[in-house]
Formats: structure tokens, sequence, C-alpha cells
């Protein structure tokens, strides 16, 4: 008889939003959302455009920074949109290159 060991994650899978920590950001519209989930350490944010959901990590742990890195991507996407800048381009987050790379040599 063999034992099965059981996953420590309630939810069916590591990459899904954690129950309770998908919200909206106050004073922007309803799709756009805040959320953690099991696979990263992160907050992560999303959009939807009415045609696609778009999906990327703040780079952020603490909840009110990844708020203002959600606001920074959102009119980032507007504004690209406004410009007609395909929405692939309007993903190089502004957030990210200030920050340095732990990786890098």
């Amino acid at each position: 008889m063999t034992s099965a060991k059981q996953s420590p994650t309630p939810h069916p899978s590591r990459t899904v939003p954690i129950p309770g920590t998908l919200e909206s950001i106050k004073g922007y519209p309803d799709k756009l959302k805040i959320y953690r989930m099991a696979a990263c350490s992160f907050w992560q944010v999303r959009f939807f455009d009415g045609k696609s959901t778009i999906k990327r990590s703040t780079g952020q742990t603490d909840k009110r920074a990844a708020i203002t890195s959600a606001i920074s991507f959102y009119e980032k996407l507007l504004i690209n949109k406004h410009n007609g800048v395909a929405v692939a381009q309007a993903l190089a987050l502004p957030w990210r290159a200030s920050q340095k790379n732990p990786h890098s040599a």
C-alpha cells in the first residue's frame, strides 16, 4: 500500500490566484486586478482589454508598491492603445527598467 502525498496548496494550480487576494484597484476599472499566486512571491497584475487577458508580475512583494506598479502598467497600456501601439509592445514594464537584475554580471 502506498500513501499519496497531499499538496499543501488547496487550490487547483500554483498559477491560479490565491482565494482572497484577487482585488480591484479603487478608482480604476474593475477589469484591472492584482492578486497573489502560489508559484511566485510577487503580486501579479491582470487586465482584461475586451479581447484577451493581459497578465504580468508587478515585481513587488509589498501590496502598496504592487498597486502603484499595476497603475503604471494600466496607464502605459492606455497610452499605447491611444497611440496605436500593439499590446505586445506595451508590455515592456516601466518599473522593471529601473530595477537592477540580481542575475546579471
